[in-house]
């Protein structure tokens, strides 16, 4: 859009917004009915649009690829 003006980029995200959240939401459903309680369990830890805007809770054992520290000399 390299010629486009302001109004032109206003209309073009009032377009492409609400379809951008509407999709969200759609694929929200489709992969919670696929993965059910584990899906629903890392959409409560990311957020949808923008990843780390708020910052990660580090719980023991979250399933991130390994076991729970117990805090021996690589715990944080």
């Amino acid at each position: 859009m390299p010629a486009c003006g302001f109004g032109v980029r206003v209309a073009y995200l009032a377009v492409a917004l609400p379809w951008l959240l509407r999709r969200v939401r759609v694929e929200d459903g489709l992969m919670a009915r696929r993965f059910g309680a584990a899906y629903d369990a890392y959409r409560a830890e990311v957020p949808a649009l923008i990843p780390r805007i708020r910052p990660a809770s580090h719980r023991a054992g979250s399933g991130r690829g390994g076991t729970a520290s117990t805090g021996g000399a690589g715990a944080r």
